[in-house]
């Protein structure tokens, strides 16, 4: 079950509690609404909130005052309430049996509440604390194949689905080369320093160099994607040289690495990156990616 159908559940019932109370006389007007007030507060907070502790001490706050303005209304306590007519009908009309009723139903709410609270802010850091261990763990792996990427690097290996699905209808900044390919090699390191000084998450990498070379349906379907952008190999037909950038935007391809031309076939990675095309190549890079967060 979702953390959206729980929400709306428990704050269906405990609307259902406080019209119930309402119905009775044990609430005044104001005090109804106070509560009501107090649960749409709370769910907003918990469910649109972030999994921090702020976030979990304000939503445990806000539930807890509401119930424990029901169970101050309706459970003796002589602090100043006599004047109260809730509380005078509490004393006089319920009996004992009712009482202890009354009493279980809002412990249990509140205790439920609470562990509301904290299965889902649990489950949150729990998802959270996953999603983080990959991407680390992807850092560290990408970082042992690609030295000269940084430690903290922003590449996350993506499944041939994955990827397929940023170019059909997701966003995102797709990577596509392998370990084997200097010129990858060299790239990786200003693609990943360009998606930093922009904020961008993650760059999707796909190593494709067992696809190109056996030809099979995933790199077809990504020939098909890439067509418009992609040279020719000797047979005339369209080829993913590597290193591939893409930067996709809602399916969209809003921008791709360009190699300068050199005139020089036999040039190395080492010569063609001079500090100008590094400088170029990196505004270029971080103009495609704001526009992919804008």
């Amino acid at each position: 079950m979702s953390e959206l159908s729980v929400m709306i559940a428990l704050v269906s019932l405990l609307l259902a509690c406080f019209g119930a109370l309402k119905i009775k006389s044990f609430m005044s007007w104001h005090d109804t609404f106070l509560g009501i007030g107090a649960i749409f507060i709370g769910f907003v907070i918990v469910y649109f909130g972030d999994s921090t502790m702020f976030t979990g001490v304000m939503i445990e706050m806000f539930i807890i005052a509401s119930m424990a303005l029901v169970a101050f209304r309706l459970i003796h306590m002589r602090w100043g309430m006599e004047n109260y007519d809730s509380v005078r009908y509490y004393r006089i009309t319920m009996s004992r049996k009712q009482k202890i009723i009354l009493a279980i139903v809002l412990v249990t709410l509140i205790g439920g509440l609470f562990g509301l609270s904290y299965w889902i802010k649990y489950n949150r850091n729990i998802k959270n604390t996953r999603n983080q261990s990959q991407i680390m763990s992807d850092a560290a792996k990408f970082k042992s194949e690609y030295p000269r990427a940084a430690a903290n690097n922003r590449f996350v290996y993506a499944s041939d689905k994955e990827v397929l699905n940023i170019f059909d209808s997701g966003s995102g900044v797709v990577f596509l080369g392998f370990p084997q390919c200097p010129w990858c090699q060299h790239l990786s390191e200003h693609v990943d320093r360009a998606a930093r000084a922009e904020g961008v998450d993650k760059i999707y990498y796909l190593n494709i160099r067992g696809a190109r070379a056996s030809n099979n349906e995933v790199y077809q379907k990504l020939v098909k994607k890439l067509e418009p952008y992609l040279d020719k190999d000797d047979n005339g037909k369209p080829r993913i040289f590597v290193p591939d950038v893409s930067i996709v935007k809602n399916g969209k391809i809003i921008g791709r690495y360009k190699e300068e031309s050199t005139g020089d076939d036999n040039i190395t990675p080492d010569k063609y990156w001079t500090s100008e095309r590094i400088e170029r190549t990196s505004s270029q890079l971080r103009g495609f990616m704001r526009q992919l967060k804008g």
